[in-house]
């Protein structure tokens, strides 16, 4: 039987990673675990409203990373580790990007650092900085596993590319679904972000495979496949 070509490969790789991808984020608001944004009105609130953005994070990094597990096992010998990753990326960047876009606006407004304001204010920290924070860290997090397909050769600058497609694709898709319509259904709002998400990050995977495809040639070593 003959093999499939190696850019049929790549395409069918990098459509199976985008659909896995906006899939996972269509069906992780259902889960119960989702922050849309916040409006602080006391400070005392900062300390939940991030464990509650820690929670939703872990959540969705965690269905997306099994999504993208089954696209990724082929190519990894320890594929659990991307599960890992995308969770804990994803857990870890959503409060910090949530603390830091906080913090950037009291700061910017010093009235709202004043004891009188703490019960007075009405804070509402824009999500895009959570969201731009909480891709670009998971892309961080994700690397580690990922260079395992990239030969050595190849690595410069590969992690700075993998973290701004990460970053970009989450902030790129919820900005996207803004511009199209925020009467979107909620389920179809996050499966847009993470379309956009998947196509761009998916395009930059399936660039580093072509890169180690061509290593691999000229090292006779075997294409990695992807199965049916």
């Amino acid at each position: 039987m003959t093999e499939p070509r190696p850019t049929l490969v790549l395409l069918r790789l990098w459509t199976l990673w985008t659909l896995a991808t906006a899939t996972a984020w269509a069906i992780i608001p259902y889960f119960g675990w989702w922050v849309k944004g916040a409006s602080l009105t006391s400070w005392s609130q900062i300390p939940p409203l991030a464990l509650a953005y820690g929670w939703s994070g872990v959540a969705l990094g965690a269905v997306v990373g099994v999504a993208q597990w089954g696209v990724l096992r082929v190519h990894f010998r320890f594929p659990g580790r991307w599960v890992w990753a995308t969770a804990i990326g994803e857990g870890l960047g959503s409060p910090l990007g949530f603390v830091l876009a906080t913090s950037a606006i009291a700061w910017a407004n010093p009235p709202l650092l004043t004891p009188k304001a703490a019960g007075l204010m009405d804070l509402a920290p824009p999500v895009e900085l959570t969201i731009l924070f909480a891709g670009l860290l998971t892309g961080v997090v994700q690397w580690p596993v990922l260079r395992r397909v990239v030969r050595k050769e190849r690595l410069r600058r590969g992690m700075a590319l993998w973290t701004l497609g990460t970053g970009l694709g989450e902030i790129g898709g919820f900005f996207g679904t803004r511009l199209v319509g925020g009467g979107m259904p909620l389920f179809a709002q996050s499966a847009a972000v993470g379309a956009v998400l998947g196509a761009l990050s998916g395009g930059i995977l399936v660039l580093y495979l072509s890169l180690s495809s061509q290593q691999a040639e000229e090292n006779q070593a075997p294409l990695p496949q992807v199965t049916s």
